[in-house]
């Protein structure tokens, strides 16, 4: 036989890197490297051996640097480098590779396996390929003494090569089947925290897994038979939801639900249910499967962290925080899990302690609870040691010091001291009657309402000390209202009113000079204020407004300054004197105000959603000068938050992209109520704490979120990031509801315009049907008329007409492709075989489409009056081409009849032959042929003037 020609340059590309690196991930896809025997691949080198008459049979797979024998005969070695191997070179060709005589190869000149005894000579391999076509392997036999192959042996090689290849995608289909069987039944064996039950068509129990008895608590052979109603209240079987459950899933394909649901020992579970049909592989309905997972412990922390951030919000605003304390106890005293509650303050005495407010107890006990002393326990132990006291099983215990806890019933004490400052001020405790212990959830809850409580104490000691600091100065500045100033040109000193150097955040000091107060202004407002040789010549701005970082406080302000020059006899200004005032309100909303300004222009031309997200997260965070803000949609029923558009000041400081639901869970109960939610510090945002990890990876320390709510659903939410704490203004606050609520506005246009387009839609059908109501018209006012076939070329026409109308709809009226128009028209005629209907896909505007449509129609009843159609034999080609032009496009398009009878030119030109003499369009022509062999019409026209409305 023929052996093939080695192609130097083919060779060369196959091995580039990356055709290597294709070629050895394909290998190592199968995993079938440095595997153990198989009979499947022993029998394959077996046969090979036998069929060429070799000493030697190989089944191997070469990767980059070895190659591997997953089945040999007459070698005894699994592997061996790739650099002496025959393989190695085989690998290269298309088919198969035959070398008679390897010492008589340059390839092998210097090879050992040749040179050294007994020393090959023969080789023939076939190439082992994956489905698309990617050598990885051989089948080959070697021999010590030169050969030739038959032309049936190397046929035999190329075969079993391919059965070699089979053999490979057999195996590793098979490990797939294998490996997803065994996930399946993992699966089921570890979902111990779910309730997997299966039903028959009844709704009774036939299956239960390990999960449900964990979370039920009965056992499979107590529930097999039983009706799965027991899970459910009496309330809910009453109002026939089994029923209604099982319905639903029936008939929609799927049922799911969260409501409260029983346990065996009649404590409830608030779980998620999803119920779906088993169908047998007949696809015949055979029972259900009920899916319960236990959520009893993410709603009770929801509802947890929702009360959390009442209670921080009211705490962080009131000036009585045990007044706003005791109605958020109240309403969450079931949901946490304590029976009562008791708030204390330090007397003045240092040893008692005051009640100031209580929760669940007997208004006629709360006498003997007003003054207490430290020596009375509990209370008194955590304020004798200002650290948290937890106690269990109080009941039975024997400690002398809780005998009194004992005989009023408490079972479970946690309680925590009050701080202002370093100093202890309260204890907060809580108590329960039920339980003998507290988890570990209710502890954090307890000890985070602590914590708020001294925030709050601090907070009001605070404010109080600065409504006294703060009266002070507004006794100043109800005297002056404006800061003055005179600054001196030559040495640069100023002189200022306290109210001026309080304006900057520093105290009035002797000797301050301009050089004290350029570090505080912004540095891009620099050039208005403080260009030296403009100050000294006189030329500098009198009327200007700047920015500054108070040194107080750093926070940003704005100044406005006027002033005038004090100026020597030679003209010479020698000093400024001016006033300044703050000017930060009124800037900031003329700020705020022209920003929602140019976002409400920048919305109105929005046509997607998509679109309104961007404008608006780059307004927010542009105008409040933070590094992130963007809209994030919220999809409750997917557990899904879906950042679709946001603007920040760093590419990759984007969030664009979709997060689990479970990541925002406080932030998503928080919002829940409808409040924007205001961060100014995670560190000190309790409400938060479970999302705390999500907010520090993203770099988010203060934050601003409002919520959107559609039809009393969050269904999205605004946000805007601050990578440092950030103590956000009310306006800054409520700017960012305003943007919300443009942005909602907004999106609800877009939707309203999408909801227009439907009904354009719906009147297109409209339009449609009132064609087919003309032509019914038509045929009952023109009945009695004799001249029948007029009446029915205006039928045809009319229906034409209606044909293109229709190829229109379903392009939603703006363009349609010659080929739909043209097979839709001549579908009409029943004769669609005979018609031949070929061009490129070219879309047509509504106008040009009606005028297809009617010259199709006028074109084909003559053909089946007169032409080619009016014979059996007779056929039409109709076909449409683009010619390319010195600036534009033709569209032709031919018509040309085969078969008919003989044609001549009509000698009177009705209605059907002006319009097919119209052609496509004024501005294009029309070229009518009466050829020997059938009727040819060759019409042109400009492409654009075709794509036109």
């Amino acid at each position: 036989m023929r052996e093939p020609v080695r192609d130097d340059a083919k060779a060369q590309s196959l091995r580039s890197p990356l055709n290597e690196a294709r070629r050895s991930a394909a290998l190592h896809a199968y995993d079938v490297l440095d595997t153990e025997r198989e009979e499947e691949f022993d029998v394959l080198a077996q046969m090979a051996s036998e069929i060429c008459g070799t000493p030697i049979g190989v089944v191997n797979f070469v990767d980059t640097r070895r190659q591997f024998f997953k089945a040999e005969v007459g070698l005894g070695v699994r592997e061996t480098p790739l650099e002496t191997s025959f393989c190695g070179h085989a690998i290269l060709e298309d088919d198969l590779m035959v070398v008679p005589d390897a010492t008589k190869d340059p390839r092998f000149e210097s090879n050992p396996l040749i040179t050294s005894e007994p020393g090959l000579r023969f080789y023939a391999g076939a190439l082992v390929k994956t489905p698309d076509g990617m050598p990885i392997g051989t089948v080959c036999v070697l021999d010590y003494q030169p050969r030739h192959l038959a032309e049936h042996q190397a046929q035999m090689l190329r075969l079993l090569a391919r059965q070699a290849s089979t053999q490979l995608e057999l195996r590793r289909a098979l490990t797939k089947a294998r490996a997803a069987e065994t996930r399946h039944r993992n699966v089921l064996d570890s979902a111990v925290d779910y309730a997997i039950i299966s039903l028959d068509l009844e709704g009774r129990v036939v299956g239960w897994n390990r999960g449900a008895e964990n979370v039920l608590g009965w056992r499979e052979e107590e529930m097999l038979g039983r009706s799965a109603d027991v899970l459910m209240s009496a309330t809910d079987r009453a109002l026939g939801l089994p029923e209604q459950e099982l319905r639903t899933a029936r008939e929609v394909g799927r049922s799911e639900d969260e409501r409260w649901l029983a346990r065996k020992d009649g404590s409830r579970l608030f779980a998620l249910t999803d119920i779906m049909p088993l169908r047998d592989p007949n696809d015949r309905h055979v029972g259900y499967v009920k899916i319960l997972r236990d959520r009893t412990q993410d709603r009770r922390r929801g509802q947890r962290l929702a009360l959390l951030g009442q209670l921080s919000e009211a705490l962080l605003t009131t000036d009585d925080p045990n007044a706003a304390l005791r109605p958020i106890l109240e309403s969450g005293a079931d949901t946490i899990g304590f029976d009562q509650s008791y708030a204390y303050e330090i007397a003045a005495d240092g040893q008692h302690l005051c009640l100031q407010q209580a929760v669940g107890v007997d208004p006629t006990l709360l006498g003997a609870f007003r003054y207490v002393s430290f020596e009375v326990p509990i209370c008194g132990l955590v304020a004798q040691n200002g650290e948290p006291l937890v106690l269990s099983h109080l009941q039975s215990s024997e400690d002398p010091r809780f005998e009194i806890a004992r005989a009023g019933g408490l079972d479970a004490y946690a309680g925590f001291p009050i701080f202002d400052r370093d100093t202890l001020v309260g204890v907060v405790s809580f108590v329960s009657r039920d339980t003998p212990s507290f988890d570990r959830e209710s502890l954090c809850f307890f000890e985070t309402v602590a914590r708020l409580l001294s925030i709050a104490r601090e907070r009001l000691n605070r404010e109080t000390t600065l409504r006294a600091s703060e009266q002070r100065s507004r006794i100043a500045q109800d005297a002056g209202q404006i800061g003055i100033y005179e600054l001196d040109l030559a040495s640069g000193r100023i002189l200022g009113s306290p109210l001026f150097w309080r304006l900057f955040g520093l105290d009035d000091a002797a000797g301050r000079t301009a050089d004290d107060i350029r570090p505080f202004i912004v540095e891009e407002d620099l050039p208005l204020i403080c260009v030296d040789p403009a100050r000294r010549d006189g030329s500098t701005p009198l009327e200007v407004q700047y920015r500054i970082r108070r040194a107080s406080d750093q926070s940003l302000r704005w100044v406005a300054r006027r002033a005038e020059f004090i100026r020597d006899g030679d003209g010479v200004a020698r000093a400024m004197i001016g006033t300044v005032i703050d000017v930060t309100d009124r800037k900031r909303a003329e700020l705020h105000q022209s920003a929602r300004l140019a976002l409400a222009d920048r919305l109105r031309s929005t046509e997607s959603a998509s679109e309104v997200y961007a404008r608006a997260s780059e307004c927010l965070a542009v105008t409040l000068g933070a590094p992130r803000a963007g809209y994030g949609r919220i999809d409750r029923r997917a557990e899904l938050f879906e950042v679709a558009e946001d603007w920040a000041s760093r590419e990759e400081d984007k969030l664009v992209g979709h997060y689990g639901l479970q990541l925002f869970r406080g932030t998503v109960d928080y919002l829940t109520g409808g409040q924007a939610l205001v961060m100014p510090d995670l560190s000190y945002f309790p409400a938060l704490a479970e999302d705390e990890p999500t907010y520090r990876a993203m770099g988010t320390l203060a934050q601003i979120v409002v919520p959107i709510i559609d039809r009393s659903e969050l269904v999205g939410a605004l946000y805007v990031h601050a990578k440092e704490p950030r103590l956000w203004t009310s306006d800054e606050v409520e700017f960012a509801k305003a943007v919300a609520d443009q942005t909602y506005a907004a999106l609800m246009r877009v939707r309203a315009e999408a909801e227009q387009q439907v009904l354009n839609l719906e009147l297109s059908h409209r339009l449609k049907n009132t064609l087919a109501m003309v032509q019914a018209v038509a045929m009952q006012t023109l009945r009695g008329v004799t001249e029948r076939e007029l009446v029915e070329a205006f039928n045809r026409r009319v229906q034409a007409l209606a044909v293109a109308h229709h190829v229109l709809l379903s392009r939603n009226w703006t363009a349609a492709r010659i080929k739909d128009t043209v097979e839709a028209v001549l579908g009409t005629f029943d004769q669609s075989a005979r018609f031949a209907i070929e061009g490129p896909n070219v879309e047509l505007g509504p106008r040009s489409t009606l005028t297809l449509s009617l010259m199709m129609h006028e074109l084909a009843t003559n053909a089946v009056k007169y032409g080619a159609i009016s014979v059996p034999d007779g056929r039409v080609d109709v076909s449409w081409r683009l010619e390319h032009k010195a600036r534009s496009q033709d569209l032709v398009l031919e018509w040309r009849e085969y078969g008919g009878p003989p044609v001549v030119a009509p000698s009177a030109k009705g209605f059907g032959s002006r319009l097919i003499g119209m052609g496509l369009a004024q501005s294009g022509s029309v070229d009518l042929r009466y050829e020997t062999a059938g009727f040819v019409a060759v019409m042109s026209a400009p492409l654009e003037h075709l794509q036109g409305v």
